[in-house]
């Protein structure tokens, strides 16, 4: 991840047409991303965000 000027961060990722889950690991805890599309969860039945490219 790139951090911005403003403070904030970001990051650039090439993803297929579909549903997609992540999380962001903040100082080693799951954090989930308030931006998100949504959530679901996981194989290991954890809270993930997701996120619908079209």
């Amino acid at each position: 991840m790139n951090r911005q000027i403003d403070g904030s961060w970001s990051a650039q990722i090439d993803l297929h047409h579909g549903h997609h889950r992540y999380q962001f690991v903040i100082d080693g805890k799951p954090t989930l991303d308030p931006r998100a599309n949504g959530v679901v969860r996981n194989e290991a039945n954890e809270r993930v965000s997701l996120i619908a490219v079209s």
